[in-house]
């Protein structure tokens, strides 16, 4: 659920009187719009232009390209061919008049495409990785990662290749499109309504967290500004246990104490609250264009948490134990949990929804297999990375180890306290472009516009905030709301949808065979049975 990066070209512009204002083919002074997580485009100018539809430019006078038949197509080359590689779009195939023009999409190099595939999907979820580990045992997590991430490859690439064969160039949500032609209107419907669960998941995700973090930075703050002993910057080898029963939290110290500061500022009471003065009014723009000029701030967070990670390891050294009396005893596999992990592995890995968009503007097409598996690699070693090396060093019972890993430290950590502060920020700046996407799906699903009116949006995002508000109070455990999230959007996104197209697609060019349909119709069942063990674990 990161920030990353598309590349757009202009468009091509070519004067009726034989004269190029621009070299036909030219790629110069491309723009860099912004991309939110799950890879809607952010447009540096339009961004308030509907996401899913958003068209691309056309040029303004389409009698300028009449001539190209004459002085681009001499006599032994193929018309079509000559169109294709011109990126232009034929009405009617029969007329060599080029009646409108495709502006050229403008290409990344194949690093630059794994690098944004790996920055897409690698978040926040970070945090919750050790937890992962935790509950499925350290080697069984590793395979999980393995085999998790070997699935959602294979169907990711499924939705790219089938649209190489079967897509339409130019429309704006290419996936949903392509759903809609080859397995019809409902399926389309669906495919949506789970695409808004994804991102309504997230928003709820990361308001947890932005309560958490704002809880801890302004706790210090206080107590730093009174001189306490306990509130002072430290490098500690000190970890906490919140599952043990003798653990006792800031809040019900402050309860016994009658602190009023601790009464006032409580994590799971009014710090969700006070979040809403912060983040509401910015909610209702119709344009969230200043904070797409931070989502570079989501690398560098990836980046700090595994730097974090490996430093704590370095601090701690490695604390594992086969012997059952040990504290530090650990199981290589916990069969009757693991299922936690993979519901959490299918939102980490997924991707489905805009990897058409990603893909299609790799420079190299034939590349597009390889870029994509490189990418997935990455993606695994970066959660297997965080997840073991910090699960291996933590120096106590495994069991402590919480969804979010920074709760297993002190407040005044010099570490922690710069990732809650750092994660804060980045967050607050995520935020506001989570909620314009998901407001955008919604209203424009509703009212065919992305801000019908100035009611309809604050009541939409009063709606939203409410719901992650409820949570952050009542349920803030974002393991598990990451789990049951990929697991029910992952059955769509993930297992059914890429596995109905492929069976549709074969079936259409007469190429279905038993031994495909028997394949494509396992793998929903699988992502089906991963939605029953979330709630039997």
């Amino acid at each position: 659920m990161s920030l990353n990066k598309f590349l757009r070209t202009r468009t091509l512009s070519v004067d009726t009187s034989g004269d190029e204002r621009e070299p036909l083919l030219s790629t110069s002074r491309r723009r860099s719009p912004s991309l939110g997580p799950a890879g809607f485009m952010f447009y540096d100018s339009d961004i308030n232009s509907d996401i899913e539809s958003a068209q691309p430019r056309q040029t303004k006078n389409k009698k300028q390209l009449s001539f190209l038949y004459s002085s681009l197509s001499p006599n032994g080359i193929d018309h079509e061919q000559v169109y294709k590689k011109l990126d232009f779009q034929l009405y009617d195939k029969s007329d060599f008049i080029i009646k409108e023009a495709q502006p050229r999409r403008a290409t990344n190099s194949s690093l630059v495409t794994i690098f944004t595939v790996w920055n897409t999907m690698v978040g926040t979820s970070l945090l919750a990785m050790p937890w992962g580990m935790w509950e499925s045992g350290p080697l069984l997590g590793t395979l999980l990662c393995l085999v998790m991430a070997s699935v959602c490859l294979y169907t990711a690439y499924l939705n790219v290749s089938i649209y190489s064969k079967n897509g339409k160039p130019g429309e704006g949500a290419e996936l949903f499109v392509l759903i809609k032609d080859l397995i019809g209107p409902w399926a389309e419907i669906i495919a949506k309504l789970f695409s808004v669960l994804v991102l309504a998941g997230a928003a709820i995700i990361y308001w947890i967290l932005l309560s958490n973090f704002f809880y801890h930075n302004v706790y210090f703050i206080f107590y730093y500004l009174r001189n306490d002993s306990n509130m002072q910057p430290t490098w500690s080898t000190t970890v906490l246990c919140p599952n043990h029963e003798n653990f006792t939290s800031a809040e019900s110290r402050a309860e016994e104490a009658h602190d009023t500061f601790n009464s006032i500022w409580n994590l799971h009471r009014t710090v969700p609250l006070y979040l809403i003065l912060i983040l509401f009014p910015v909610l209702n723009f119709k344009s969230p264009t200043f904070f797409t000029k931070f989502t570079s701030l989501g690398t560098m967070a990836v980046m700090y948490i595994m730097f974090f990670a490996l430093v704590k390891f370095f601090v701690f050294g490695v604390n594992v134990s086969h012997d059952p009396e040990s504290e530090y005893y650990t199981s290589f596999a916990h069969w009757t949990t693991f299922p936690k992990m993979s519901g959490m592995l299918t939102l980490s890995l997924f991707i489905h929804n805009i990897i058409i968009n990603l893909m299609k503007c790799n420079e190299k097409q034939e590349n597009n297999k390889r870029d994509l598996s490189i990418a997935y690699i990455l993606v695994c070693t970066t959660y297997a990375f965080v997840g073991l090396v910090i699960y291996v060093s933590f120096p106590a019972a495994k069991s402590c180890i919480q969804d979010n890993i920074l709760n297993n430290f002190l407040t005044g950590d010099f570490m922690t306290l710069f990732a809650r502060f750092f994660l804060f920020f980045q967050l607050i700046t995520v935020y506001p472009l989570i909620l314009f996407m998901l407001r955008n799906q919604v209203l424009t699903m509703i009212f065919q516009s992305n801000y019908p009116s100035v009611s309809s949006v604050v009541g939409f995002n009063a709606v939203i905030v409410s719901l992650c508000v409820f949570f952050a109070i009542v349920f803030p455990q974002i393991g598990h709301i990451i789990r049951f999230t990929g697991a029910i959007a992952g059955f769509i996104h993930v297992y059914s949808m890429p596995c109905l197209l492929k069976i549709m697609s074969e079936k259409a060019d007469g190429s279905l065979t038993t031994t495909s349909m028997i394949i494509h119709v396992a793998i929903p069942i699988l992502g089906f049975i991963n939605i029953i063990a979330q709630f039997i674990v």
